[in-house]
């Protein structure tokens, strides 16, 4: 595979007048304020949907966060599918693009040394020709390993909007109190619709079972991957 080196071109900005442009201190305060907000009203977004899907389906609470999670997972099927089969696609090509790397990586030091090249032209030389691989053998196949990641970048969110949706519920957060005979947990009912063992949703599990069952499930699921893996 022939190399091409790319061209780097520097763009030069004209400062503007010193009272229109934000010092970094100051975008920093507002990059922090956006994000803020975001998770604000995402929370905010969650704490309602819960409180109306309670209300309107009389369901307890143990029995709706069942049904939320298990919908959710459902819904997030077919990207996880998807995310799984672009996984065992990169695992397959993955010796290929580390041969063509080797080998771009040594014709690259033998012109660099040739020619002298710096270090930092070295870095671009290969970053640019990997990048012709990438698009070489992934693409081609229909995957790229960013792909993956894309069931992540949907139920992180998801997940934490619903757990802290959830404790902000159990701590009394963000419910308003009726005149001073009922707390917000006996409102919603987070201190009498749990379930078995743990009827109090607004106390930890005193036996940590549940704590034990998710990290056993966690186990589980990481071992059937790796041996997915091993056998690929």
């Amino acid at each position: 595979m022939a190399l091409r080196s790319c061209a780097f071109h520097t763009i030069f900005r004209k400062k503007a007048g010193r009272h229109n442009v934000a010092t970094f201190d100051d975008r920093d305060i507002l990059r922090k304020a956006s994000f803020g907000t975001v998770v604000e009203s995402l929370l905010s977004f969650t704490r309602e949907a819960f409180l109306s899907l309670h209300e309107s389906t009389h369901l307890p609470w143990w029995a709706l966060i069942t049904v939320v999670t298990v919908t959710t997972k459902a819904v997030s099927f077919p990207l996880m599918a998807m995310s799984q089969k672009n996984s065992l696609k990169c695992l397959v090509l993955a010796p290929y693009v580390e041969k063509y790397s080797g080998q771009i990586k040594s014709k690259i030091d033998e012109e660099a040394f040739r020619y002298r090249w710096s270090e930092r032209r070295k870095r671009r030389i290969y970053a640019y020709n990997m990048g012709r691989v990438f698009r070489d053998v992934y693409e081609k196949q229909g995957c790229h390993p960013y792909r993956s990641h894309a069931i992540v970048v949907f139920q992180l969110p998801v997940w934490f909007s619903y757990s802290v949706t959830i404790r902000d519920l159990s701590l009394f957060r963000g419910i308003a109190e009726t005149a001073g005979t009922l707390t917000g947990a006996d409102q919603v009912g987070m201190k009498c619709e749990g379930l078995y063992w743990f009827t109090d949703l607004t106390t930890p599990d005193p036996y940590y079972i549940i704590p034990v069952l998710i990290g056993l499930s966690n186990y589980a699921i990481f071992k059937v991957k790796l041996e997915v893996r091993v056998v690929l």
